[in-house]
């Protein structure tokens, strides 16, 4: 592998104010999942914006990890499959465990056969009135690791044509169809359903690609402003809280998406940890694949045991509960599943190939 350039951080970096940020960011999700009663508001109202964090982190911390070799044209199989490596278990896992319960519910078995098929290969369902609008019934959430993959792919393609002006175009591109998707929708809340389906490309477009260009130009910074790595969570907190009903709501997502997630990240990159602090980023982070991934098969199997309607009349308590349940379970899966298993999966990789993967960046995964 070739040795990091100026650009680029050792591989045994860790940044685990960004690691907190994910966690942060996947916990703002579960809540946003809860079976709320009626028309009560969600507990973040603009909590659908992680996403747009997440694909920023993704690309800023799969520029730092594989930049040296993918930007000279090598390593693109290697990468690709380092990704699927990555995603696929705890993936697998929980859509296993969510179309157990919808077969469980009595789903019609040729509809639930045939979005299983589609949703095992990683692929959205097709539209089928049985299953509702989402691209992937059985785990609500995977839409964007499907955008996720195609970025992937695309930036293995690309990559060894970014320091030219192709990277300033896709920002710009991004951008314009972000711009075009608030029009439309009043909001970023696109990607799920087939029926924004293509404005969840649209975000990965901005989003990720505005990751690797902020891994290009971190180590070029002559200043840097090293705030609090709690003050920076509190922000990102902060920018989930306002409600929809803002009179300039949609112009807000498209803000936040190209300029405040953005800075956010740089801001983490260069946050200030304390040993506590790093233990909480670390500990989140590492857990927030499987939080983002389990959380809703977790819901599905309470809403069965306990009904939803109960579970959203307990309110905040309830909420709190259904966090914890869903750490426990992403961190139980994390441990004795994903990481055996990557490990495994790498090891014989090794053994095949000759040489090591590269080391990600951060102690989680790039995806959401």
């Amino acid at each position: 592998m070739a040795r990091p350039t100026t650009m680029d951080a050792p591989p045994t970096d860790r940044l685990v104010a960004l690691d907190l940020l994910r966690g942060l960011a996947a916990l703002a999700i579960v809540t946003r999942h809860f079976p709320w009663p009626g028309d009560v508001v969600a507990f973040l109202p603009r909590d659908y914006l992680a996403v747009d964090l997440f694909f920023v982190l993704s690309g800023f911390v799969l520029a730092r990890a594989w930049w040296p070799r993918l930007s000279e044209g090598q390593g693109r199989g290697r990468f690709l499959i380092d990704r699927l490596i990555r995603l696929y278990p705890l993936y697998l896992l929980a859509t296993l465990f969510a179309a157990a319960i919808a077969l469980v519910n009595g789903a019609q078995a040729g509809t639930w056969a045939v979005t299983l098929g589609a949703n095992l290969l990683f692929l959205p369902a097709p539209p089928d009135p049985a299953t509702g609008p989402n691209l992937f019934p059985f785990v609500y959430p995977a839409w964007s690791l499907f955008w996720e993959l195609l970025a992937n792919l695309l930036l293995a393609l690309v990559a060894f044509r970014l320091r030219g002006p192709l990277l300033p175009a896709l920002l710009l591109t991004g951008a314009l169809l972000l711009a075009c998707t608030v029009q439309e929708l009043g909001s970023l809340d696109a990607g799920p359903r087939w029926s924004d389906f293509v404005g969840g490309g649209f975000r990965v477009l901005y989003g990720f690609f505005a990751g690797v260009a902020l891994a290009l130009l971190h180590r070029r910074l002559p200043v840097r402003v090293a705030l609090p790595d709690w003050l920076i969570g509190l922000a990102l907190l902060a920018a989930f809280a306002p409600g929809t009903a803002l009179a300039f709501g949609a112009a807000y997502d498209f803000l936040a998406a190209i300029l405040l997630f953005p800075l956010l990240v740089l801001l983490g990159a260069n946050a200030r940890t304390t040993p506590l602090s790093r233990r909480i980023g670390a500990g989140l982070g590492g857990v927030s694949y499987g939080i983002y991934v389990l959380h809703q098969p977790v819901i599905q199997l309470a809403a069965m045991i306990f009904s939803a309607e109960r579970i959203g009349a307990s309110g905040v308590p309830g909420m709190v509960a259904l966090v914890l349940v869903t750490l426990a379970a992403a961190w139980a899966a994390t441990r004795w599943i994903d990481t055996p298993l990557r490990t495994w999966t790498r090891r014989r990789l090794r053994v095949q190939r000759g040489s090591a993967m590269p080391i990600l960046t951060t102690s989680s995964p790039a995806a959401p």
